[in-house]
């Protein structure tokens, strides 16, 4: 999978933000931790001041072999990390910075898988640190989003995410709320 935008209205001006290697960007430049995580583009709204737009996808790692770990599935913390710190070059003021990040970064918000604290604590950092940009988690969100119907098992009860995975032998009815 890769971040990418499409501009659907050409009355609404654009200019691509080009992402390069971190290693390889210049000062003033967007540098990106990962490549294909990040997709952005500054838009230029007919009445409005220039907004940057992001599409972002956090993929799943798994833990280094030399942990001997028996997840059989990662996390994606460290990939949402790496994009928050990649975003936070587009915050050059404390306010007054306009900026969209769109995407998947495949964690809950501030639940862990069934109620887990550990997980809870993980998945909570990465939107801390976006709210402490100034880029503060916006949805979906029940009850704006589709309800999970079924519920999913790892969801905790409280939780006012909107389930977005599905397999191809799931419908969008069926999704969940993680892998």
């Amino acid at each position: 999978m890769r971040a990418a935008l499409a501009i659907i209205n050409p009355e609404i001006g654009f200019e691509w933000i080009d992402t390069k290697p971190l290693t390889d960007a210049c000062p003033g430049e967007f540098g990106v931790s990962r490549p294909g995580t990040i997709a952005a583009a500054k838009i230029f709204p007919k009445d409005a001041d220039p907004i940057i737009v992001t599409s972002i996808y956090a993929p799943w790692e798994l833990p280094h072999s030399s942990t001997n770990s028996s997840w059989k599935v990662g996390n994606a913390d460290a990939s949402a990390h790496r994009i928050v710190s990649d975003l936070s070059s587009f915050i050059g003021s404390v306010r007054g910075h306009r900026i969209i990040a769109t995407g998947d970064i495949n964690s809950l918000k501030y639940y862990g898988e069934n109620g887990s604290d550990y997980w809870s604590q993980r998945h909570s950092s990465i939107f801390h640190r976006m709210e402490a940009i100034g880029m503060p988690h916006a949805g979906p969100l029940v009850p704006h989003g589709r309800q999970a119907s079924p519920w999913p098992d790892e969801l905790p009860q409280d939780s006012d995410c909107v389930p977005t995975y599905h397999s191809t032998s799931q419908t969008p009815t069926t999704a969940t709320a993680t892998r």
